[in-house]
């Protein structure tokens, strides 16, 4: 097994096996169904359903198909400071079960701005650096998939096995790995 080397300002998508994450691929037409933001020292904060939004080692992820992204930014210290302090005020956050109910209704006012999904919570966090990883899209509108096609991010290491998800990140068109926007 892989160990994840995640650095600041990472994110951790995830191809992940458990019951919720079918449903969620399907809802959010994704190939992976999760995004972490990767805070350094081995850990993450992410939201999660039935967690909300908590702090927890990525030896939760290390037995799920994941891919690091590195983002196309030299952090400055005010930017780190202004992520972290972002991150530590959201922890203790719900899940926004409301905003996945507005993926397949195509509403992107379907939001609670007390409580996040995974994905909007990773843009967030860069909003708050004053990095734009996604134009045009609202915040409830990005999806794991989203955040994997963003063109701001590398791919800096992998775990996949499954054919279909190596596929999608060794497109010969794209050699330097960067993702088009998806359809969100």
């Amino acid at each position: 097994m892989k160990s994840l080397q995640p650095i600041y300002g990472d994110v951790l998508v995830v191809h992940g096996g458990g019951w919720v994450h079918k449903p969620i691929r399907w809802w959010t037409d994704s190939i992976v169904d999760h995004a972490a933001a990767c805070t350094g020292g081995g850990l993450v904060v992410d939201a999660r359903p039935w967690y909300g939004v908590k702090r927890h080692s990525l030896k939760k992820w290390e037995s799920e198909q994941w891919i690091v992204l590195r983002p196309d930014v030299d952090f400055v210290m005010p930017q780190i400071k202004a992520g972290m302090n972002w991150l530590k005020s959201q922890e203790g956050k719900g899940y926004d079960w409301t905003c996945i109910l507005g993926f397949p209704l195509a509403n992107p006012n379907i939001q609670n701005p007390q409580r996040w999904v995974c994905s909007e919570f990773v843009r967030g966090w860069y909003l708050s650096m004053g990095i734009s990883i996604v134009e045009r899209t609202p915040l409830s509108f990005t999806s794991p998939q989203t955040v994997l096609s963003s063109l701001r991010f590398t791919i800096a290491d992998h775990n996949l096995t499954d054919p279909q998800l190596l596929s999608f990140i060794q497109e010969p068109i794209l050699p330097t790995f960067k993702r088009q926007p998806s359809r969100y």
